[in-house]
C-alpha cells in the first residue's frame, strides 16, 4: 500500500483512506485494523457499536479465531452503495471504538 494514501486522524490517532463513492456494482468495503493485543469482546463490540450509525454501510460477520492475526482485520463493513457521508460517519463512529487503529476502503487499494 502506498504511504501517501494514509491520512492520519490527529485526534484520535486512527488512521483512515479516504474513499471516492458512488461506483455502482462495485463490491466495496472497509476493512477495520486493530492493534494486536486487543480482545476478541473489542472487536466484536466496535462491530455491534458501529453497526446502523450510517446508512448503505453493513456488517459482516467475523470468521472465528481471525482477531490474533496482526495486524488484524477481521471487522469488515459493506460499503457498496454508501456516500462519502455514509463513509465518514461509520469510520468516525469506528475510531471511538477501543483497540481500534485504523480502516482501510478497498475502493483505495492498489
Amino acid at each position: 500500500m502506498r504511504a501517501s494514501a494514509w491520512v492520519g486522524l490527529a485526534a484520535t490517532g486512527v488512521v483512515s483512506l479516504a474513499g471516492v463513492s458512488g461506483c455502482k456494482g462495485a463490491q466495496r468495503e472497509v476493512i477495520v485494523f486493530f492493534a494486536a493485543d486487543s480482545t476478541q469482546s473489542e472487536h466484536e463490540a466496535a462491530l455491534h457499536a458501529c453497526t446502523g450509525v450510517a446508512r448503505h454501510t453493513s456488517p459482516e460477520p467475523i470468521a472465528a479465531g481471525t482477531h490474533r492475526v496482526a495486524p488484524t482485520s477481521d471487522v469488515r463493513f459493506r460499503i457498496d452503495k454508501a456516500n462519502d457521508h455514509d463513509i465518514a460517519e461509520l469510520e468516525k463512529c469506528l475510531s471511538k471504538q477501543p483497540g481500534v487503529i485504523g480502516v482501510q476502503d478497498t475502493m483505495d487499494t492498489t
